[in-house]
């Protein structure tokens, strides 16, 4: 009778078994998680007012998931923080951990406050599910300490042409091994860079050579996370969102005096002739001839050769100027060799009359210029005992301020040169172009904004006209002319 009655019992396990199966089948063909919803890779601050909150959600029909919350930062090996609605007290972290529970299916995990050993891999998981590697699913959670800490070499904005300077970020993290946030450095080139990475920190710099072309400009470093790291089995695939860029102080370029010459620069020189010097500098050099042999000092940069010099001299001319209250200097050494006076009568000047050519290059810009139109005036001054600055005033009809203007000439070359301007209320610098011609002898000056289709003046038969502002005619005008009696500040 035992045996027959074991037999049933046999017999009914094995059909209630079956029933389960394909009960279970049924189940896992409808949906193959039964998390519907799993936490995002997230990253957050340490010390966030809010704290972070991991999303694990079930369908909300479903009584019969038994969703477990795991941390993998006490034990490598996962450490169990909650079962089903109940958060287990013998957790480490369970005072600052919480469980959102609002609604059918909701079993949000929540963190404040966030501490650094947060930083690590979360799993939610339905522990009546099978098998379970196809009911879990899990995130990273990266705790940055501090957002990056940058610091340069560079103590002022004010840097010298040729310098060599550093910049550097570092940020200290904490998650999963293999996580690796990034740093990106853009700004002018050339520079280089190198970075290094632990499973605590990241740091990344550059070095440069100061250059020219890095005026006016700066550096900046991008802290964000790539798809490193975040490619666990089962778990999210999201990048977290969270970024962070510091910005370097403008780079202002200064450099000391070089690229030094004289104009004219001849094998002999007559008396009365005007010797000038010239260098490279910003801010502009201050410059001094002296002769070598006597020691007399000329407080310019330029001299008129003197009867008592024929022969041949030894001069030095010295320019210098200040950056950041350091001394830059630099000279230039010639022999000045002055032919002897003329004892002998010299020929004057044919009389015939010759014409001056239809159209030549002006012999020198120096002097103010000045324009009148019915729209807008423009006063321009060069002076080529400053390296040949050009400054000087813009002002349209429809304009409220004037517009100061800065510029050089063309080295070695003094028919040409430009300016730049800044206009209130519009975009920015606007950039121009100027050149000097002698038609029959008159001198003529064109200006062109760069960039702009119509064409300037370039033959005498269209003399002064710019394309900046209508009928611009420019000429020579006197110290005492409406432009001003100083040059411009």
């Amino acid at each position: 009778m035992w045996r027959h009655l074991s037999a049933v019992v046999v017999v009914a396990l094995c059909l209630f078994a079956h029933a389960s199966a394909r009960t279970l089948k049924k189940r896992q063909s409808a949906s193959q998680r039964y998390i519907e919803t799993g936490p995002d890779n997230t990253a957050v601050v340490l010390n966030s007012n809010n704290g972070v909150t991991l999303t694990c959600r079930v369908p909300s029909d479903d009584t019969t998931s038994r969703v477990q919350w795991f941390e993998y930062g006490t034990n490598p090996s996962g450490s169990i923080v909650s079962d089903g609605i109940l958060l287990l007290p013998g957790h480490p972290n369970s005072i600052r951990y919480s469980l959102d529970l609002t609604n059918p299916g909701q079993y949000d995990l929540h963190i404040n406050p966030i501490v650094a050993e947060d930083g690590t891999y979360y799993k939610c998981q339905d522990a009546n599910a099978a098998p379970p590697d196809q009911t879990e699913l899990g995130a990273q959670l990266v705790v940055i300490e501090a957002v990056p800490n940058c610091t340069t070499t560079m103590t002022s904005p004010i840097v010298v042409e040729g310098d060599y300077h550093t910049m550097e970020c570092v940020m200290y993290f904490r998650a999963s091994l293999g996580v690796e946030p990034l740093i990106t450095w853009t700004g002018p080139e050339p520079f280089l860079t190198a970075s290094s990475v632990t499973n605590v920190s990241v740091w990344s710099g550059i070095s440069f050579t100061v250059q020219r072309n890095m005026d006016a400009l700066s550096y900046a470093a991008r802290t964000n996370f790539t798809q490193k790291g975040f490619n666990s089995p089962n778990s999210a695939s999201n990048i977290p969102t969270w970024s962070s860029t510091w910005r370097s102080p403008q780079i202002l370029v200064h450099w000391g005096p070089k690229n030094m010459y004289i104009s004219p620069d001849q094998t002999d020189y007559d008396v009365g002739t005007t010797i000038t010097c010239f260098a490279d500098a910003f801010p502009a050099a201050t410059i001094y001839w002296q002769n070598l042999d006597t020691a007399e000092i000329w407080s310019s940069q330029s001299f008129v050769v003197r009867a008592d010099l024929v022969g041949t001299n030894r001069f030095r001319c010295h320019a210098e100027n200040y950056i950041n209250g350091v001394l830059y200097y630099n000279d230039l050494f010639n022999y000045i060799v002055v032919n002897p006076i003329p004892t002998t009568p010299i020929p004057g000047p044919s009389t015939t009359t010759t014409l001056p050519p239809a159209e030549a290059y002006c012999s020198d810009l120096s002097g103010r210029w000045q324009s009148d139109s019915p729209k807008a005036t423009l006063c321009l001054w060069v002076d080529f005992t400053m390296n040949g600055v050009v400054t000087g005033l813009l002002k349209n009809d429809t304009d409220t301020f004037w517009h100061d203007i800065y510029g050089r000439v063309q080295v070695n070359t003094f028919d040409q040169g430009g300016f730049t301007t800044v206009s209130p209320g519009t975009v920015g610098v606007t950039a121009y172009v100027l050149e000097c011609k002698a038609c029959f002898g008159v001198e003529s000056m064109t200006v062109s904004q760069i960039q702009r289709s119509e064409a300037s003046a370039t033959t005498c038969g269209d003399p002064g006209v710019s394309n900046i502002l209508p009928d611009f005619k420019f000429y020579r005008v006197a110290n005492t002319s409406p432009c001003n009696s100083a040059p411009p500040a």
